[in-house]
């Protein structure tokens, strides 16, 4: 895969969402949703330090929520416990199918999408996230832990007793990371994605959250990895709704002199894979450890030359994550082969800075094939805002937090794998047996034409 070298080839026309047809969907099951993008600060944070600043520092804390965390309790001592029956599945009703928008905050940051939850309906805007498997939105009351206040204004709040399909339990939620928490009450309620639907599907409505896990217009999370992840021991909404295979296809920043407030960002489609958006065939690469769509990494390499300590790593392909994150000292080797490369310190602490001015070829053997990830991706914008010295998308994780008390339930993957490599391809989960993630080489006319 070449660099980017035209704002042609990066940029994406999309009809706004009532605008949109259902193109390409080969049954009445499967669902397309447009990913849309806020502009938000990356076209700042390229060229002004203290934006890309703000940037490394929430992503870093929003990596630490999700991962870094203690093995999540769903029931607290001292609570009595109310038996919650597992969602009963509900096939996709074929008259209802529509598209739903999925926005991208923040310029390459959030992904999200909207769902509907109760009777009558209550509409949210939520993260499909590869990452985690809990459902929760923030309620009426919810507040930040940053003594700030509430959730932004622009976010919508579910309210249970608006709802006639809601009911409570005496279970609390709780979860808490290594640098934030948050925590509020499990119940159950209809809910419904396009044509897909769960009835009585448990979830979290979230009262206090840390001000960085929700973001602007985000109202709360849509977990779509697997239930032996799940803090409530819950079946996710994705397999509650028996959808059998999903694709994401996610496209970088627009640098446009006047761009719209909600950008296009790519194409989500549940229940399928979307050829139109893809070349040659889908390479599956089976999931290792139900949990994290956790694969292995044949290798990783830097201009040609592979990295020491790469082979055989594991990996969790992750849409709800910007950035890649790597074991410390393998991420070490990597920049040793980047001329000029030197670990971050201060708020880029775990990161690596090189000049900018320079580039280098990034490649992943996943399944024998070979996935190359545009520089473009990985230049996260200048730290002296002279464009020097530039931030790397590419972070370390401190391997020790894999055997410490609050290690999360299932064993932390070597890598996690986000936007800055999910932009790169056309990926695929299947559900399986066996479970399987799967990556394509994104079309010509996805990559650089219009899609609708």
């Amino acid at each position: 895969m070449k660099p980017v070298t035209s704002l042609r080839f990066v940029c994406l026309v999309f009809a706004f969402p009532w605008e949109i047809s259902t193109r390409n969907v080969a049954t009445g099951s499967n669902l397309h949703i447009p990913l849309y993008r806020k502009h938000g600060v990356q076209k700042a944070r390229k060229t002004h330090p203290e934006a890309l600043q703000a940037f490394a520092l929430r992503n870093t804390k929003a990596f630490q929520t999700k991962y870094l965390h203690s093995t999540p309790s769903g029931h607290s001592d001292g609570v009595s416990r109310q038996v919650l029956k597992t969602p009963r599945r509900s096939l996709p009703d074929k008259a209802l199918d529509s598209v739903v928008a999925l926005n991208n905050e923040y310029s390459d940051t959030d992904y999200y999408s909207q769902i509907q939850i109760g009777t009558p309906p209550q509409t949210f805007n939520v993260v499909l996230d590869t990452g985690s498997a809990d459902l929760w939105v923030a309620g009426r009351e919810a507040t930040t832990l940053s003594g700030r206040g509430g959730v932004e204004l622009s976010a919508s709040f579910y309210i249970s007793n608006s709802s006639k399909s809601f009911k409570s339990s005496n279970e609390r939620f709780q979860i808490t990371y290594g640098s934030g928490s948050a925590s509020g009450t499990v119940g159950m309620d209809h809910i419904r994605q396009g044509p897909y639907s769960s009835v009585d599907q448990k979830f979290a409505i979230v009262k206090n959250i840390s001000s960085y896990l929700l973001a602007d217009q985000i109202s709360g999370i849509v977990g779509m990895a697997f239930e032996q992840i799940s803090s409530m021991n819950a079946l996710p909404f994705w397999q509650s709704a028996n959808i059998s295979m999903f694709s994401f296809g996610m496209t970088r920043f627009c640098d446009v002199p006047f761009p719209r407030v909600v950008e296009p960002g790519g194409l989500v489609m549940l229940g399928g894979a979307d050829s139109s958006l893809y070349s040659g065939e889908i390479s599956f690469v089976n999931v290792i450890d139900e949990g994290y769509w956790a694969i292995k990494i044949d290798d990783i390499s830097v201009d040609g030359d592979v990295v020491d300590g790469s082979e055989g790593n594991s990996a969790a392909i992750d849409t709800g994550t910007s950035l890649i994150g790597g074991p410390a000292v393998v991420v070490r080797n990597l920049f040793s082969k980047v001329t000029g490369a030197r670990p971050g310190t201060g708020a880029y602490q775990g990161y690596y800075t090189y000049p900018c001015k320079s580039s280098f070829n990034l490649t992943l053997r996943l399944g024998g094939q070979v996935y190359t990830i545009d520089p473009v991706d990985i230049n996260l914008g200048s730290i002296d805002g002279n464009q020097l010295e530039c931030l790397a998308g590419i972070f370390s994780i401190n391997q020790a937090t894999k055997k410490s008390k609050g290690a999360p339930k299932n064993p932390l993957p070597d890598w996690i794998l986000g936007a800055v490599f999910l932009k790169n391809v056309y990926s695929v989960f299947r559900r399986g047996p066996p479970a399987a993630v799967g990556f394509g080489r994104p079309s010509s006319d996805y990559t650089a034409g219009s899609l609708f």
